[in-house]
Formats: C-alpha cells, sequence, structure tokens
C-alpha cells in the first residue's frame, strides 16, 4: 500500500498548494495577463474560442497597415496555452481575411471536430448604406490557411435583404452550422451545411425570422442535447428568448408560442449570453438599467421557460459594483454546479478605468465565498489600457477572458487583453491527474519490467474494464483504490491469466488506481469509472 499512501500525501499537497479559484494564473502571460498591441491600424477582438489543444483562437476586425496601403477585413489570432502568439498559425499568429471590401467584422467564431476554424459576420458593401451588408463566413484550416473545400473558394457570401449582425455561433454534431444575431428588427437565425450551403431543410429556406414586436437581437445560442436551439437576447428595452426546433420552427412547448419576454426592471434590460444545466434550465446573465446606471443581471429560467424562484430573488438577482456601470457579457456552469459571470465595471471619469470583473455563485445564486474575494475578480490592466470593455469568455482547466482597449492615450491601434484564473472545479483535478500519472508512469518504468506492457481499457469505462498483457505464469492480484485510499475491489486472478474483465459497476464514478500484483512486482493505473 506504500505507492497508495504516497500517492494520497500528493493529492494533498497539490490541494494545499493550488492557487485559489479566482485568482490570476501566474503561469499565462505575465502575472496571468496577455497584452497584445498593434503598431498600425486598428483590432477589435468580438469573439474566442479554446480548440481541444488549450489554445486560443480569437476573431474579430482589423487592418494591417504597410507603406503602400492597408489591409483590412476579418482576422483570427492564435495564442499558445502559455499566453503568447502561435507563430505556427498565419503569419506570427494572425490572419487578415479580405473580401474585396473595406470592412468585415468577424463577430463570432466556432471550432469544428477536425479543428477547422469557422468565422461568421457580415461585410460592408456600401458604408452609406447598411442594408446592401451581406452575411459571410470563411474557413480556416488550422494553420490559418483558408480551406477552399468550403464556400466558394472558403468563403460564403449571402445577400439577406438587410443588415444581419452575427452575434453567435455553434457548430452541431453533424457539422451543420447555425448563426444568429439580428436582421432587424426581428431575432435571426440561420443554419448552414458543413460544405457551406443553406440548409433548405432549416426555417424558411434556410434561416428564420422571430418579430416581438420591437427591434430585437438575439445575442447568444446554445443547442440542446434533443437538438433544439434556445436562444437569448433583447426585445427593446425588454429580455427576450426565442426556442427553435431542430427543423428550424419554434418550439410551442416553450414559454408562449415559442418565445419569453421578461422585463427587470423599469428601465433598459437584456441578455448577453445563455448557459444551459443539464435538466434542461438555463442560466441567463445579461445587464439591467442604461447610460453609466447599470448593472449585473443574472436569472434562472426552467426549462419551459418559467423564472425559476428558487433562484436568487425570485429567480433573478442584480448585481451591483461601486462604480458607475457594470455589465455582464458571459456566463458558464461548471460540473459542480457553480455559475461563472464574466463581464466588466467602468470605475471612474476622466481618465475612466475599466476592469475586467468575474464573479462565482452557488446554485442557488448566493455568492461563492471561496472564489476570489468573496466571489467576485476585478482586474485592472496598465495605467494606458483605462477603458477596458470585456468581449469573449472561454474555460478549459482555467476561466480566460479576452477583450480589448481603445488606447485612446497611446499613437497605435486597439490592445487585444487576455486575463486567465485559476478555477478549483477543473484546474486542481487536472494538476492532480496528470501529477499523478506522471508519478505512475515513472514508478512503473522504475519498478516493473513483466506487467510494463499491461493494458487497461476503455477509459474512462461504465461496468467492464478490460486488463491485457498478464504475462506470469504467478497468480495475480487486482486491487482497486479510491482517492480517498480505501479499497474498492480486491481480486485474486488463477494462475496463467493472461486478461482479465472486471466488473466495476458497483463502483460510483470517478477516479481510481488499480494496483496490479504478480511474482513480486506492482505496477498502478490509474482509470475513470464513468
Amino acid at each position: 500500500m506504500k505507492i497508495v499512501y504516497t500517492l494520497i500525501a500528493l493529492c494533498f499537497s497539490i490541494l494545499l498548494n493550488a492557487q485559489k479559484a479566482g485568482t490570476l494564473d501566474s503561469s499565462f502571460g505575465v502575472d496571468g495577463k496577455v497584452i497584445t498591441t498593434y503598431n498600425s491600424g486598428t483590432t477589435i477582438p468580438w469573439d474566442a474560442v479554446m480548440q481541444k489543444d488549450g489554445t486560443i483562437v480569437m476573431s474579430g476586425e482589423g487592418d494591417m497597415q504597410t507603406e503602400a496601403d492597408t489591409t483590412s477585413g476579418l482576422i483570427a489570432v492564435r495564442y499558445k496555452t502559455d499566453g503568447n502568439l502561435d507563430s505556427s498559425f498565419g503569419i506570427n499568429g494572425k490572419i487578415v481575411h479580405n473580401f474585396g471590401y473595406e470592412t468585415s467584422p468577424g463577430t463570432a467564431v466556432a471550432i469544428q471536430d477536425d479543428g477547422k476554424i469557422v468565422i461568421a459576420g457580415w461585410l460592408v458593401i456600401n458604408p452609406f448604406d447598411f442594408d446592401q451588408n451581406r452575411l459571410v463566413i470563411t474557413r480556416l484550416l488550422a494553420d490559418g490557411k483558408t480551406d477552399s473545400s468550403f464556400g466558394v473558394n472558403g468563403d460564403v457570401v449571402n445577400y439577406l435583404g438587410g443588415w444581419p449582425v452575427v452575434t453567435d455561433m455553434l457548430i452541431q454534431p453533424d457539422g451543420k452550422i447555425v448563426i444568429a444575431g439580428k436582421l432587424t428588427p426581428d431575432f435571426f437565425i440561420i443554419r448552414y451545411t458543413s460544405e457551406g450551403k443553406l440548409d433548405s431543410s432549416f426555417g424558411n429556406n434556410g434561416y428564420q425570422l422571430t418579430h416581438f414586436g420591437g427591434i430585437s437581437s438575439i445575442n447568444s445560442i446554445v443547442l440542446q442535447p434533443d437538438g433544439k436551439i434556445l436562444a437569448g437576447g433583447n426585445d427593446d428595452q425588454v429580455t427576450a428568448f426565442a426556442r427553435y426546433m431542430p427543423d428550424g420552427n419554434l418550439d410551442k412547448t416553450f414559454g408562449v408560442n415559442g418565445t419569453v419576454v421578461k422585463s427587470f426592471g423599469p428601465s433598459y434590460s437584456a441578455i448577453n449570453s445563455v448557459a444551459l444545466n443539464s435538466d434542461g434550465s438555463f442560466i441567463a446573465a445579461g445587464s439591467v438599467g442604461n447610460g453609466f446606471n447599470g448593472n449585473m443581471l443574472i436569472a434562472k429560467f426552467n426549462a419551459d421557460g418559467s423564472l425559476n424562484e428558487n433562484f436568487g430573488n425570485q429567480g433573478s438577482m442584480v448585481f451591483k459594483f461601486n462604480s458607475l456601470d457594470s455589465k455582464a457579457v458571459t456566463t458558464m456552469i461548471q460540473k459542480d454546479s457553480k455559475i461563472v459571470i464574466a463581464g466588466y465595471t467602468f470605475k471612474a471619469f476622466g481618465p475612466s478605468i475599466n476592469a475586467f470583473a468575474v464573479l462565482r455563485f452557488m446554485e442557488d445564486g448566493s455568492t461563492d465565498s471561496t472564489f476570489g474575494t468573496q466571489g467576485v475578480t476585478q482586474t485592472d490592466f496598465d495605467p494606458d489600457f483605462t477603458e477596458v470593455s470585456l468581449t469573449g469568455f472561454l474555460s478549459k482547466d482555467h476561466i480566460t477572458c479576452m477583450g480589448y482597449s481603445p488606447n485612446y492615450n497611446l499613437p497605435i491601434g486597439n490592445t487585444t487583453l487576455l486575463a486567465r484564473y485559476n478555477n478549483d472545479d477543473v484546474s486542481r483535478k487536472q494538476i492532480i491527474i496528470q501529477k499523478i500519472k506522471h508519478y505512475i508512469q515513472t514508478h512503473n518504468d522504475a519498478q516493473a519490467t513483466i506487467l510494463n506492457k499491461v493494458f487497461v481499457y476503455p477509459n474512462p469505462a461504465q461496468s467492464i474494464l478490460h486488463i491485457d498483457g498478464l504475462s506470469s505464469s504467478q497468480k495475480t492480484k487486482l486491487i482497486v483504490v479510491d482517492f480517498n485510499g480505501n479499497i474498492a475491489i480486491s481480486q485474486q486472478l488463477s494462475a496463467n491469466s493472461y486478461s482479465c474483465n472486471l466488473n466495476i459497476a458497483s463502483l460510483h464514478a470517478g477516479n481510481y488506481l488499480l494496483k496490479i500484483e504478480t511474482n513480486g512486482e506492482v505496477v498502478t493505473k490509474q482509470f475513470v469509472k464513468e
């Protein structure tokens, strides 16, 4: 049992020394922050997504200025996991994709399962007539080159009879691309095939408009496990939601004939982000109030679109900072059901000072005091970057926020800002697992010779764990230990057992260690029970 106790001590040590959730992650950039300035031109980040390997792809609009000309258009920038620009992507980590016109912001980005990058936005044809704007999509290969197999030479350009403001995008498991936003005055949602063609099986020849009565905009969409699409945004002065069937028609079981309109105060309120719970309920985050009197708004809705009155103050709460203005831009629900909200606060006039603001709440809406300072973390940047807007949010092992500063005080274009925070929901667990895997690998290499070709699969496993490669003529003992050091299973195999199907159906979901003893040698494997 020595190896088990050593591992438990290792886990305990890691937990004691792990950085507190909500503090800046010092392994990212400089003390948790990344500031990317552009010596010429203007760059505005609109959206960001994290790839499977933890790299970050940002989309937006910008230009690259030379002595002869200015090339502007849709941009993409990729950062490595440590916050440095990824030089293997485009030119020194950046690309500008020009459609032949001056302005084309890439306002939404998503990653396909094969690693290809899809960016959507709009194209300004005539700056004096925005109704001539086009919806545009481009697809990039993993290295930033245009994917010529998509649309026409990598691009899709569609005229929809008005100005399509793109705010969010998702990629379905079947590869279809769903884009949402505003086509004045309506909620706007459109779907394309994986090849870049309008999906005629969705809505009205590929897209659906939903009219609420005022000027409406979808600001966030999520895909439910049943294929329905939940959308949140605003209709004039109030929050608005719609849920669509997989064919693009409104889901009549949601709200009133597929839509929900809810006011959260006497003044303006809007939803900027929605996040889905496993039971179909959802969290909506945004702002209430306008001008310099805005505050963060967080609400919880049941699956049918009604407010969940067990959350906050009868379903919602308004979070006020000691500042002039604040806004919740995005949200996520952790695996432990805690709710993370990210946005920004406007703290003062002349010169203005804005800060990133990240908050964490418990499932019932109460503040999580274990995060940051009593549930809140505010991040200022250098004095030159006083006006900060948070525009994106992503999470893998940490919480990462993205935004920009207009740089009014400097003779250069906009600056992209990133901040990464420690997160105990995922990062500590991943640190522990990675340390244990390294420990096991190191000790297995040193201790075992006969057993160093043992294979354990599948991993994760549900009911049966297959063990192959037991090559000894001696009896083999299998011991399954949980991470608290308790023996969950102990089984003696007969001599000449070369494989075994170990029944683990009775184990609770979680991480376990499998200790295999044969002929005086010991090897330990880690596995996950689903």
